[in-house]
């Protein structure tokens, strides 16, 4: 069990770090090109997918390593789905693979289950220590520059849903009723996805480096219980309520408060970058 938790973790970090890589240039591509994708979106926009990846490509969006939305992949999908049956099959396994090894939910649902998920049966963490705070902190990583990379398009686009969410492997179609929900499900994922990266952390902290002990001084075992009290200290110090089952025991645990509050402090200014355009005041169409 150890080896394939091991093996996880490894897989999971080296998917990681190509999908910062990614996000970081496409930071920076939104930054350069981002004005230019929204004025040729808003002129014409797409009618379908392949449509959709031409503006993308026409735009710039070809940075390492798949391009904006990872457009390689998608268009290696769309093309193999076009030939034979077992053409098809490796299509949906591409498919697999890019939604739960290179998509920041996978990665991050990877992280839940190789965290968490022995705690349900097993007594104590398989594999090693490092390899797993490994894991949680470059899915904590991944998740702060989704902030960022949401961040600049709200700022430099002025919107996500309707121009850039619907392209790609889970396209959710969205028209001029629903885009101001399609902006909120974007808000509400990201703060999901933060909360669990970090409550991943802050169990690995807790039970292999005695990070936390709980309130009356015993030291934090592995369980499903300390899988709920990590959760649950993780929104509490997010959300700045301050009522936590946990006290900070080293400076591990003092280091990941401070991501905890900071990314408390992310989500404030998001939403409040987000509520005009739930408000449907931003102004999308000049």
């Amino acid at each position: 069990m150890a080896v394939v938790v091991d093996l996880l973790n490894i897989t999971i970090i080296l998917h990681r770090l190509l999908k910062v890589t990614a996000i970081t240039n496409a930071i920076r591509w939104i930054s350069e090109r981002g004005r230019d994708y929204r004025l040729a979106y808003d002129r014409m926009p797409p009618a379908d997918d392949e449509a959709k990846l031409r503006l993308l490509i026409e735009c710039g969006g070809t940075f390492f390593p798949f391009g904006a939305k990872d457009h390689r992949i998608r268009r290696r999908y769309l093309l193999w789905q076009r030939r034979s049956r077992h053409w098809r099959t490796a299509a949906m396994a591409l498919r697999f693979w890019a939604t739960v090894c290179f998509t920041a939910p996978g990665l991050v649902a990877l992280t839940v289950f190789g965290t968490a998920g022995p705690a349900f049966f097993l007594s104590r963490p398989p594999g090693a220590r490092w390899l797993t705070l490994g894991a949680a902190l470059v899915a904590a990583a991944i998740v702060i520059a989704m902030f960022f990379e949401a961040l600049t398009w709200y700022l430099t686009v002025r919107g996500y849903a309707r121009r850039f969410l619907t392209t790609g492997f889970h396209r959710t179609r969205v028209d001029s009723t629903g885009e101001n929900l399609a902006e909120l499900r974007v808000y509400i994922y990201l703060a999901a996805s933060m909360v669990l990266a970090n409550s991943m952390l802050c169990l690995t902290a807790a039970v292999s480096f005695g990070s936390y002990r709980y309130l009356d001084g015993s030291e934090v075992g592995y369980g499903p219980s300390a899988v709920a009290a990590a959760c649950l200290h993780t929104a509490s110090s997010m959300s700045f309520l301050g009522e936590s089952p946990f006290t900070t025991h080293n400076s591990v645990g003092s280091l990941i408060g401070v991501l905890d509050l900071g990314s408390g402090v992310m989500l404030i200014l998001f939403g409040l970058t987000l509520l005009p355009a739930i408000l449907n005041l931003s102004g999308r169409n000049d």
